[in-house]
């Protein structure tokens, strides 16, 4: 092993410590991998839908721009900020999905072993470069000549088997530089992105915060004046319930006074009243067997009056019969009288239409006479 081979191994070694301190461009290679490990693949399909509904709605925001009506361009630019909130998180997700799949995992870990493989053989080429020192020239060795053929011939070898892990190294250190580009340009990403949202946050401007604090000072606002309502609410019902509570109190002692009053009267009542109840029993059993035996007179009177009742209502209904018998039979001869009556007044109008016509008939005839006469006298006059 040479100085100039353990040159190359060092300048290896600082080609894979830049590539292990540059993170991999996620960001750039997400959907290739995606594709190739089937990784996020439903975050891939929303987040395409996601960037589709952008589109969509720049389009829609573009052409509301200019209408009288900025409602529409107002709405376009909430969901259109929506729309891009929520592509920053889905993209964001899909980063770190990708990142922390098991393949760019082994891919890291891969970095990480053959770092240490070649630290491990940086460490042996140089402690034999210590222990042994250069290797010499052939013009230098003058006591132990090696045959050209085979120094050739292990030169040969020992430069396969460099060039050999040279090609590794370096296949290696392309993959891997590729790897932690995509991981540098996603740490970029978000460090803008974070940088963006602290410039914001700083400002003030940071669209969920300030959402946040809106909805915050709103809900704080209508705490307080549901709080104060609530409180207002309460004082009133407490000053009205010391003011029912006052009129109870006078109510209940004023109450209280009436009842002992009412009380003494009533027990004087009831003595009253118990003295009138003896007197009024003794009086209504006097009055009751007075009544029993007017009741049974009563019952006696009132059997001879259902006897009698009952053959009056007997003789009316007789009555009743008799009386609808001579209604019949005088509707019968009104109905007579009255059909000659119209008989009579029928004869009467075709007597008095016959005699109008033989008077018309007679009038005609001596209005005939007297033109007759008329025509003659003209006639003798000529």
């Amino acid at each position: 092993m040479t100085a100039a081979s353990i040159e190359i191994l060092e300048r290896c070694r600082s080609g894979l410590q830049d590539i292990a301190s540059t993170p991999p461009d996620v960001a750039h290679y997400a959907r290739e991998i995606s594709e190739e490990t089937g990784v996020a693949r439903e975050l891939f399909a929303q987040l395409r839908e996601a960037e589709e509904r952008r589109a969509y709605l720049e389009g829609r925001m573009a052409g509301a721009k200019d209408l009288p009506n900025k409602m529409e361009y107002s709405n376009a630019v909430k969901e259109l900020s929506v729309a891009a909130n929520k592509i920053a998180e889905l993209t964001l997700s899909v980063h770190h999905s990708v990142r922390t799949h098991e393949a760019v995992v082994a891919n890291t870990k891969r970095l990480a072993l053959e770092m240490e493989r070649l630290d491990d053989l940086l460490f042996i080429s140089q402690h034999e470069l210590d222990r042994v020192g250069d290797v010499p020239t052939l013009r230098e060795v003058t006591d132990e000549y090696v045959p050209l053929a085979r120094a050739r011939e292990e030169a040969l070898a020992g430069l396969k088997e460099t060039n050999r892990e040279l090609g590794t190294v370096r296949k290696a250190l392309r993959s891997e530089k590729v790897e932690h580009a995509e991981e540098i340009q996603d740490t970029k990403t978000k460090i803008k992105h974070m940088r963006r949202d602290l410039r914001a946050l700083e400002s003030g401007t940071y669209k969920p915060a300030v959402d946040f604090d809106e909805r915050l000072e709103a809900e704080q606002r209508a705490a307080d004046l549901e709080h104060e309502s609530r409180l207002e609410a309460v004082r009133g019902e407490i000053g009205q319930l010391k003011a029912e509570l006052e009129q109870g109190r006078l109510d209940h002692e004023s109450s209280l006074k009436a009842l002992d009053a009412e009380r003494s009267r009533l027990k004087e009542e009831m003595a009253a009243a118990a003295r009138t109840h003896a007197e009024s029993m003794a009086e209504a059993e006097a009055a009751l067997a007075d009544l029993q035996r007017r009741k049974a007179d009563n019952r006696s009177v009132l059997s001879g009056l259902e006897g009698r009742w009952e053959a009056e209502q007997r003789e009316l209904a007789a009555l009743r019969h008799e009386e609808e018998r001579r209604l019949a039979a005088i509707e019968v001869e009104r109905a007579r009288e009255e059909e000659e009556h119209f008989a009579a007044l029928w004869i009467q109008l075709r007597w008095k239409a016959h005699l109008k016509r033989v008077a018309s008939k007679q009038s005609k005839q001596k209005k005939k006479k007297k033109g007759g006469k008329k025509k003659g006298s003209k006639k003798r006059g000529k």
